[in-house]
């Protein structure tokens, strides 16, 4: 009995979504505060998605309580999912660090943090999560993300605006 191999066909992985949109849309919130984006999140989301995503600098700008960090968590995850790969977010201090992480767990989005030399989980090196650390994590002359095949960073610039810097 002949056996045709060429009808095996092995298991497509899940195409994750890169609309952030989308991506909010399957993720399970548990922080009771939230249960749908803002206008102006969505504002942001929309207009990041289809028309900058593709840019190596840009700025987003939403007010104060506006919910920037959800903004950019979603755009992290964006090009986690779109590119399986490395995504920095990039914090001033420790103490921003861990409210973005707490932050982030309460949205249903993975993360990894780094900080004082330690990485919570290693999400990040599977390519599965963006990796929250401090400024002088990243920029210093024996910085560990040297080291790392880095496609992009998000810093906080100051206070109401932050940034995305996809890697080309």
């Amino acid at each position: 009995m002949k056996f045709d191999f060429g009808k095996v066909k092995s298991k497509k992985k899940d195409s994750l979504p890169v609309d952030p949109i989308k991506i909010f849309q399957k993720i399970q919130v548990t922080d009771p505060n939230i249960n749908d984006l803002w206008l102006a999140q969505g504002d942001a989301l929309r207009e990041w998605h289809n028309n900058c995503r593709h840019l190596n600098d840009i700025g987003i700008v939403l007010n104060t309580g506006a919910g920037k960090t959800l903004v950019g968590l979603l755009i992290a995850k964006s090009l986690v999912n779109e590119t399986r790969g490395q995504i920095l977010y990039a914090c001033s201090s420790i103490q921003l660090v861990e409210q973005t992480k707490e932050k982030a767990e309460g949205y249903g989005i993975d993360v990894t943090t780094y900080f004082k030399r330690n990485y919570n989980n290693d999400y990040f090196h599977r390519g599965e999560a963006p990796c929250i650390t401090t400024y002088q994590a990243l920029f210093n002359g024996y910085s560990v993300f040297f080291r790392e095949d880095i496609k992009a960073v998000r810093v906080i610039v100051k206070s109401g605006v932050r940034r995305i810097i996809p890697k080309h």
